[in-house]
């Protein structure tokens, strides 16, 4: 490994060097990685990877509706069905060869095969942990470390400090996850297919027809046989149709790089988002689909990429969807917030929502939107009994699920979010009277001791992410929201014993503090 010839044996822990390690050594497991594929070209290989990643589909559906495999490890299985993904996509810069029986050829050659597997899978799983622990490492500079022993093995470690925040909050994460709003857009991405002339049930059934036969799940598909199918049965809109499904297509033309699988993984051009691989057999082009991925991408597709405009570029070119696109950019907050209403409404806190100017009593309204660092804000509320005037942002993050990508949250929300709501807390300080006039206008209620109250700035967030554990404002999802409407709403302590033995409690923001006491 690149790391053992770069450093010396013991223990390091300056942040710079071990990022630097880091890079190096993952690095090396992506070309290793891709050493493998190469060198493997056989077609069928990359049919089996995809026979196998159909099976854990139903195995993740399984999961899902609640039944139990204890003899499978979540994490690890969620790291297999992750590299199976980045084979499958690499195999489009592969020139692979075919075989008259593909399941003949798979069956002579399963163990060479599960042997191939082994290795990649362990580069694959390697290459995710090392991604997650720059994203620790870059974020908090004293979270990780690293040691290399007499015989030049490299082991990676979290410092014993950060260890029980980080196991919180990953246990913590989940709960968050029924709380998280969607903008339902299968039905109007329906009226758009439609507006252009085509039916997007029709285009999605044609396909599926096609490969739900178990034979698929071992052969390829022409390409162009394909295409002059779907010119025919759609004409005349053919070109349209071709579009639909360029749009689900992984190729040559924008599949990613293994690094960039890793550490973009919610790209567009991802196979997560198109179900279709498109590789090169004996100088023809073939198409490489499974039943399970072609509804399973298709479902992660207007869950977590669409409602928050991002689509396919061959579908953006055309004009409807476009509009549609920038529709859904400038409204999906929208969503959150009218999902907060509806949890005050049944409190029956005063609020409101979408505040362009204070309403008073007399109708001498106060616009605000145009106030310079001020503008909209996106929720008040009032706590009549702490007496606390809440001043929220909304901000309908997707669904994330490794350090690397929230790392990119934590990066928005402490380079800009944090600004602009520090803005809109030191209006409301000096403005606090005339909100709370505003909250009786609206609700209809007296609010008693107004200059009483103090102001608290707030981000309410959609989806859970790892700047809500090292926020310098609460930052709240729905799940928390309506813990905080019943008081039930606790931010935990942790309790730190330092090599000297002195115990100190650490309190949010973690990592903040925890980088100031050690």
């Amino acid at each position: 490994m690149p790391v053992k010839d770069a450093y010396s044996a013991g223990e390091v822990k300056d942040a710079a060097t071990v990022q630097n390690a880091l890079k190096l050594a993952f690095a090396k497991c992506g070309e290793l990685f891709m050493g493998i594929i190469s060198g493997e070209q056989r077609a069928s290989f990359y049919l089996y990877v995809q026979h196998l990643l159909e099976n854990t589909i139903n195995t993740f559906k399984a999961m899902l509706g609640g039944e139990d495999f204890p003899e499978i490890n979540k994490s690890d299985f969620a790291n297999i069905r992750r590299t199976l993904r980045i084979i499958l996509e690499q195999a489009t810069n592969v020139d692979l060869i075919g075989h008259p029986d593909f399941r003949a050829e798979i069956v002579q050659n399963r163990q060479s095969y599960h042997d191939t597997l082994d290795r990649l899978l362990y580069l694959g799983y390697y290459a995710f942990v090392i991604s997650q622990q720059f994203a620790q490492s870059a974020l908090f500079p004293k979270s990780v470390n690293f040691d290399i022993d007499e015989q030049g093995l490299l082991g990676i470690g979290l410092e014993p400090a950060y260890k029980p925040i980080f196991d919180y909050l990953e246990k913590d994460i989940p709960k968050h996850d029924e709380s998280v709003t969607l903008y339902h857009t299968i039905e109007d991405l329906i009226k758009i297919w439609r507006e252009l002339g085509v039916e997007y049930g029709e285009m999605a059934s044609f396909f599926a027809e096609q490969i739900k036969n178990p034979q698929f799940r071992f052969a390829l598909i022409s390409k162009d046989s394909l295409h002059d199918q779907a010119k025919q049965v759609f004409q005349p809109n053919g070109d349209i149709v071709l579009s639909f499904y360029d749009g689900l297509t992984v190729s040559r033309r924008n599949v990613l790089s293994f690094e960039d699988c890793i550490l973009r993984s919610q790209d567009i051009n991802r196979i997560m988002y198109r179900p279709l691989v498109e590789i090169v057999v004996d100088g023809q082009a073939f198409i490489m689909a499974g039943f399970n991925r072609w509804l399973e991408c298709l479902s992660t597709l207007t869950t977590n990429a669409l409602p928050w405009g991002h689509v396919a570029e061959e579908w953006n070119q055309h004009k409807p969807v476009k509009k549609f696109v920038q529709h859904l950019q400038d409204t999906h907050d929208d969503i959150l917030e009218d999902a907060a209403v509806e949890l005050l409404n049944l409190a029956q806190v005063p609020h409101d929502k979408s505040i362009k100017s204070l309403r008073q009593h007399k109708g001498n309204n106060f616009p605000i939107d145009k106030l310079k660092g001020v503008g909209e804000i996106d929720l008040i509320l009032a706590d009549t009994q702490k007496k606390i005037l809440y001043i929220v942002e909304c901000k309908h993050n997707k669904s994330r699920f490794d350090y690397f990508n929230w790392k990119r949250d934590y990066s928005t929300f402490k380079d800009k979010y944090e600004t602009q709501l520090n803005n809109k807390i030191t209006f409301a300080t000096g403005e606090t009277e005339r909100i709370l006039i505003h909250l009786e206008v609206v609700n209809g209620v007296a609010i008693d001791d107004k200059p009483g109250y103090t102001v608290q700035g707030m981000f309410l967030i959609n989806a859970p992410t790892l700047y809500m554990y090292d926020a310098f404002y609460p930052t709240l999802t729905l799940h928390n929201l309506q813990q905080l409407l019943k008081g039930e709403y606790v931010i935990p302590k942790f309790e730190l014993t330092l090599p000297d033995g002195q115990k100190l409690l650490v309190e949010q923001p973690y990592f903040t503090n925890l980088d100031k006491i050690l």
